[in-house]
């Protein structure tokens, strides 16, 4: 049993948002300046070292983790813009050929099948946009 009375004791500052990690090491270096180690504390602080290294060592990697993972979203978020860009860009290349194309004596009716197209696609785009927003979950904060 630990008898505080026969050692030195000081008050060790903490304070709010201080880690549990953060207070044993300040104990730990207050506990070895003064040299008021009481039976099997060694070992605690020791042990309470190598969890704050493996603590670290983890955190290290999930840092990488995170990093990797932003660089993937970000990645992820070029590849469907361009995607986007391009569906929404499929309309108007038709409309702008069959603009063209009426321009060099083409009729209505011999175009009708590609304005059409051209509308389906819009029509999908639209239903596709949706659908990505109905099944997107809201943010919640």
């Amino acid at each position: 049993m630990f008898d505080h009375e026969a050692h030195n004791t000081q008050h060790i500052q903490i304070s709010v948002g201080q880690s549990l990690l953060d207070v044993l090491w300040a104990m730990f270096v207050n506990c070895q300046e003064n040299k008021n180690n009481p039976p099997g504390l060694d070992q605690l602080f020791a042990a309470v070292n190598e969890l704050k290294k493996e603590i670290t060592t983890k955190m290290s990697a999930l840092d990488d983790k995170i990093t990797q993972l932003q660089a993937d979203v970000t990645a992820e978020t070029t590849v469907e813009q361009s995607a986007i860009a391009l569906i929404q860009g499929i309309p108007k290349l038709i409309t702008d050929a069959v603009t063209a194309a009426l321009a060099q004596g083409a009729t209505s009716a011999q175009l009708q099948s590609l304005t059409d197209l051209a509308t389906t696609i819009e029509a999908n785009s639209a239903s596709l946009g949706a659908a990505v927003t109905a099944g997107t979950p809201t943010a919640t904060t």
